[in-house]
């Protein structure tokens, strides 16, 4: 997931020049990786619940198609077939994201928080590799003062991407990377074979005494009270709020590390190659980030966390936005916004999963919430970038703004929803021992 996130980013332009599209119309790209995320998550929630023995299996599959659609990318040149592809890419990556998460959750019972955090420590450092794999094949063949042209009626928007077919060589970043997912299919097929398949007998053996039991647990239902459906309807509203929070979170993150490569060669004038290297450090402070998460959340809670990475990330928006024309800064302003924005996400789910029991479906409205954000804000960001207006700064006004919505929306929810008396013990997932932090640590390594 990390490496096909941090790939489109650097060869954003590039895809433009191919398929002769503006920026405009790179920006559906990433609504249409939104929405292939945001269908892969609801079937993945249902497609892991359904089938509770086979999770290596579906995650193998999912691995599969993300290696096909990355090799085939470089032969494409139109935009509409660019389109389904990349929907594509993003469905395997929603299951994938749904899947991993929960078998997680289900081998980790007690104390997930490090191994939530070590899970998506390794997606930020696939998203770090990724730039520096493609940065050697980018080079800059464009005018510094060139102009995007709006294909729909040949007036001059903004900032242009002109036709380089004669520069191909970033294809081979794509066919680098789609290979580097080949051993990982190889592993988890392993383990879906000697874990799953091989077993498959005796889990049928088992299937008529599940069936028995399912009466038993239809009774229990019934039997609800009054005040478990008011606290389900707590959960739901909680939930409700988690997904929306995700929501504005993905869509900055998104944002933020798609189109700063294009934002630096644009607006600051900075060689593409350079640039994707700027796109290397982001993503490798936010994988930083999300490592030093790993530990911090063994003495912190999830909640407080929380709160520190969102003045972080504040923080660094308005540096870069009050000094704009600052590359230095830029650099800077970048890394501490990936060391910060980087564990938000595993905290949130941390967070919820401290305050309900998690199931693939919860998991999926949460994932749900990331990918609506991930499919409005980057393409708000791709139109504010492409008019008179605003321009180049719309890529940093935008996450300012959304931002400061999160960050509310957290005050709204710690206010308007309680913690319930029933949920788990606060200090289920901070070690509270040096013996028990030790014990998790060394499982880590």
């Amino acid at each position: 997931m990390g490496l096909s996130t941090g790939l489109i980013g650097p060869t954003l332009l590039k895809m433009g020049s191919q398929t002769n599209s503006n920026i405009q119309q790179l920006a559906y790209l990433f609504s249409a990786r939104s929405v292939g995320f945001f269908i892969g998550t609801l079937v993945g929630g249902a497609l892991i619940d359904r089938f509770i023995h086979y999770g290596n299996t579906l995650l193998a599959m999912c691995v599969f198609v993300m290696t096909i659609t990355t090799v085939i990318v470089p032969f494409v040149f139109r935009f509409y077939i660019l389109i389904p592809i990349q929907l594509a890419v993003a469905l395997a990556m929603g299951m994938i994201d749904n899947f991993a998460q929960i078998l997680t959750l289900r081998h980790y019972t007690k104390g997930v928080g490090p191994y939530i955090q070590a899970l998506h420590c390794a997606f930020g450092v696939g998203c770090f590799i990724s730039p520096l794999i493609v940065a050697p094949f980018l080079a800059d063949v464009l005018p510094k003062n060139s102009t995007i042209f709006d294909n729909t009626n040949n007036t001059k928007v903004g900032y242009s991407i002109k036709n380089d077919d004669d520069n191909k060589q970033w294809h081979y970043s794509y066919y680098i990377i789609g290979c580097l997912f080949i051993p990982d299919l190889i592993w988890i097929l392993f383990y879906a074979i000697r874990d799953e398949w091989c077993k498959s007998i005796e889990n049928d053996s088992k299937k008529p005494n599940k069936k028995q039991e399912l009466p038993l647990l239809s009774d229990h239902n019934k039997m609800t009270s009054d005040s478990d459906k008011k606290q389900n309807r707590i959960h739901f509203a909680f939930v409700l709020g988690v997904s929306i929070f995700l929501c504005l979170y993905v869509g900055c993150e998104g944002s933020f590390g798609s189109y700063l490569h294009t934002y630096a060669h644009l607006h600051l004038n900075i060689p593409k190659d350079i640039a994707a290297y700027l796109n290397s450090a982001f993503w490798g402070s936010f994988a930083l980030g999300r490592f030093f998460g790993i530990f911090i959340s063994l003495k912190i809670k999830p909640i407080h966390m929380i709160f520190i990475d969102l003045f972080g990330c504040l923080l660094s928006l308005v540096l870069i936005l009050i000094f704009h024309r600052s590359v230095t800064i830029l650099w800077v302003a970048s890394i501490i916004y990936g060391l910060f924005v980087g564990s938000i996400y595993a905290s949130a789910i941390n967070w919820t999963e401290h305050r309900i029991k998690m199931t693939g479906k919860i998991l999926s409205a949460l994932a749900v919430g990331g990918s609506s954000g991930d499919a409005i804000i980057p393409l708000s960001v791709g139109f504010a970038i492409s008019s008179r207006r605003i321009g180049p700064l719309g890529f940093i006004i935008i996450p300012v703004i959304v931002t400061v919505l999160a960050t509310a929306l957290i005050f709204i929810l710690i206010l308007c929803i309680p913690e319930p008396e029933q949920s788990k013990p606060e200090n289920v997932d901070v070690c509270t021992t040096k013996d028990e932090t030790d014990t998790h640590l060394k499982e880590l390594l």
